[in-house]
């Protein structure tokens, strides 16, 4: 029966955001039964320990191979419990083919292996009337590995609440099962802030209580996969001490902790698993100058993997995040494959890849240059010389067309002024393309005075807009263009000391220059499409 997903629902593996791959291969072994390895393994989304080391698959009774991988985790928005689909790749077609006969990738925990711990809280009078957030964060630590591993026992954990030394509360390490999560949940609800920080007598009793513990209920049948204390305190030790060992002070506490357990407990170990320690700390009401707050950092520092929160709020959240990197270590996917089969392989989330934009291979922007150029205008009675002024943009709409402005000032001998505007177009790749243009030119009024035949001529000249036209090129860090134009403008001529109209006229005008400009958008650059181009 098939035991995979539709396949409607199944995401290919080069497609895919969640993903393990491996080649699979099957070798003779030395009691003539075949060998089962997965070799060049790639994953992504989904973590594990050791992801470059050669496995080695298990046959099973139901005809397939399984290898596991521990320490698992992943992005997935459905969580690890999500089943994987299986894939195996077909050279004959050159695709990855759905196997909906093969079993799912699983994830569980390792049943074989326990996992000791000890839960640390202060419970000080400093913290006031943010113990209720302490107290819901402690119950929520307990709540996530309990139903993470599902109650099943191999969580041993204990707790300890510590404010004065006779005053520090004990719940004994045992399996955590639903009873005695809910013993535990009690054991916390019950707790009232006393007085005094014994902060190393409860690090240094954890110790103890720990190693009695594996030492006495830790088998080889179920061994230890890892040891953890998960701490939080709120201000200095001013109460731990011991007079039996000689132990008269809190200073003479701490320095004790460092010389029998080294720097963040390195030294500790309980049958050969090293103990993490994970401490958070918030600075309480009996921290008041900076010299305290570094001091409380550097004893943290010193005693584990210490972080200080901003205050009592954020504890629930690390609280949480220690919690599923704990069950992460303690996480397996058990992931099948056929025991007929080699070649690549791979097991997939639903999920595709995000797919990033395409960066664009051209310049956003061809064009932003300054032109200068000169030229004139002819046409009888009037002719002229011109300089002109102006500038340009255009903004790509594709590798090889890009439009925009240009506008430009004209200006001659005669008092003569003009503005021409218009729309830019470049045609070709950017760095050598052709610019064409398109616009109006408008003009305003102007007076002049002549000798004409002996008589004084005064001259009113008005104009109107005209069509401007532009043809040039753009190559790399400047432009050139040759601007036109046709004007129509029209008169009146007055002589005499009295101003006597003697002649109303209508002509049209030409004009031409010749244009050269800087193109700072392109000026000492090269855009990828131009690159291949010129390869």
């Amino acid at each position: 029966m098939a035991m995979g997903q539709s396949k409607l629902n199944r995401t290919n593996p080069d497609d895919a955001q969640y993903f393990i791959k491996g080649n699979l291969s099957i070798e003779k072994g030395a009691n003539g039964q075949a060998v089962y390895k997965l070799s060049d393994i790639d994953n992504q989304g989904i973590y594990f320990d050791d992801p470059d080391v050669t496995r080695s698959g298990e046959p099973t009774l139901l005809e397939d191979v399984l290898f596991q991988f521990s320490r698992a985790s992943t992005d997935y928005p459905g969580g690890i419990e999500t089943p994987l689909d299986f894939w195996r790749y077909d050279n004959t077609i050159n695709e990855w083919q759905p196997d909906v006969e093969t079993r799912q990738g699983t994830a569980g925990v390792e049943e074989k292996k326990s996992m000791v711990g000890m839960l640390v809280i202060d419970c000080s009078s400093s913290i006031g009337g943010d113990f209720g957030k302490v107290k819901n964060a402690a119950k929520d630590f307990v709540k996530f590995l309990y139903e993470a591993s599902k109650g099943i026992g191999n969580i041993k954990l204990g707790i300890v609440c510590f404010s004065k030394i006779n005053e520090t509360k004990v719940f004994d390490i045992r399996p955590l099962t639903y009873n005695s999560y809910m013993q535990m949940d009690t054991f916390i609800n019950n707790r009232e802030p006393e007085n005094g920080t014994a902060l190393y007598y409860a690090v240094d009793k954890v110790v103890e209580l720990m190693n009695a513990y594996c030492e006495k209920s830790i088998s080889p049948k179920e061994p230890l996969s890892a040891a953890f204390m998960v701490t939080f305190t709120d201000g200095l030790d001013q109460t731990s001490r011991n007079p039996d060992k000689d132990i008269l002070t809190a200073d003479n506490y701490y320095d004790e902790l460092l010389s029998k357990y080294g720097t963040k407990m390195q030294n500790v170990r309980f049958n050969d698993i090293p103990l993490q320690h994970e401490i958070r700390g918030v600075k309480g009401d009996d921290i008041i100058s900076e010299g305290q707050l570094a001091k409380f950092q550097r004893i943290g520092e010193s005693l584990g993997n210490f972080k200080l929160l901003n205050n009592y709020s954020e504890l629930g959240g690390e609280f949480a995040a220690i919690a599923q990197n704990l069950i992460n270590q303690w996480r397996i996917l058990n992931l099948y494959v056929p025991n007929s089969f080699s070649g690549r392989v791979a097991w997939t989330y639903p999920g595709q890849k995000k797919k990033e934009k395409p960066k664009p291979d051209f310049l956003r922007l061809p064009l932003f240059g300054l032109n200068v150029g000169g030229g004139g205008g002819y046409s009888k009675p009037t002719q002229f010389l011109e300089f002109s002024v102006g500038l340009d943009f255009a903004i790509a709409c594709g590798p090889k067309f890009a439009m925009g402005l240009y506008g430009s000032y004209k200006t001659s001998f005669i008092s003569f002024h003009q503005g021409n505007v218009g729309l830019d177009f470049m045609i070709g790749p950017q760095q050598k393309a052709f610019l064409l243009g398109l616009g109006c030119n408008l003009h305003d009024r102007y007076d002049i005075s002549f000798h004409d035949s002996g008589y004084s001529v005064h001259r009113d000249v008005y104009f109107d807009a005209g069509i401007d036209m532009r043809l040039g090129g753009v190559f790399k860090g400047f432009y050139f263009f040759f601007d036109f134009s046709v004007s129509e403008y029209s008169g009146r001529d007055y002589v005499g000391e009295y101003m006597v109209s003697v002649d109303d006229w209508y002509l049209v005008l030409p004009q031409a220059t010749f244009n050269i400009g800087i193109n700072f958008a392109q000026l000492g650059k090269k855009n990828k499409n131009n690159q291949k181009k010129q390869q």
